[in-house]
C-alpha cells in the first residue's frame, strides 16, 4: 500500500529566502510514525533541473531534516533550496518530493511539497 498526499503553497516565497516547511506522516489509519527511509527530491517543474543537489537524498535527521516518533517532519530549508534556476522567469514552480518506507519496507508513502518562487531582481546570485 502507498500512501501519497500533496501541499500546494500558494502564497510566493522570495528567492534565496529559508523557510522551515513542517507536516506528519501518517499510516493508512492516519496515525503518525517514524519511517524506515525518507529521501528528498527537490526539482524546478519547468525544465526538469535538480535544486541544491537534493536527487533522492537521504534525509533521515540529515540535510536540514527531522522527523520524530509521531512523524512530525521539520525541513529547515536553505537558500540554495530556493534559489532561482532561470533568471528570466519571474516566478518558478519548485516540488520538493519526500518519500518514505515502512513496514520492513513492505509500505511506502509520499508527499509532494509545490512551491512558488518568486525571482528577487535585486537578490544578489
Amino acid at each position: 500500500m502507498s500512501v501519497t498526499h500533496r501541499t500546494v503553497f500558494n502564497e510566493q516565497i522570495p528567492e534565496l529566502t529559508t523557510p522551515r516547511i513542517t507536516f506528519q506522516i501518517v499510516d493508512e489509519a492516519g496515525t503518525g510514525f517514524e519511517p524506515s527511509t525518507l529521501t528528498l527530491t527537490l526539482y524546478n517543474v519547468k525544465t526538469g533541473a535538480m535544486l541544491n543537489s537534493r536527487d533522492h537524498q537521504n534525509v533521515v535527521d540529515a540535510a536540514g531534516v527531522t522527523v520524530d516518533a509521531q512523524g512530525q517532519v521539520v525541513w529547515q530549508t536553505s537558500a540554495e533550496d530556493m534559489a532561482i534556476l532561470v533568471a528570466t522567469e519571474s516566478l518558478e514552480v519548485h516540488v520538493a518530493l519526500l518519500e518514505w518506507s515502512w513496514s520492513l519496507g513492505t509500505k511506502h508513502g509520499k508527499h509532494e511539497l509545490e512551491f512558488h518562487v518568486r525571482n528577487l531582481t535585486e537578490v544578489p546570485a
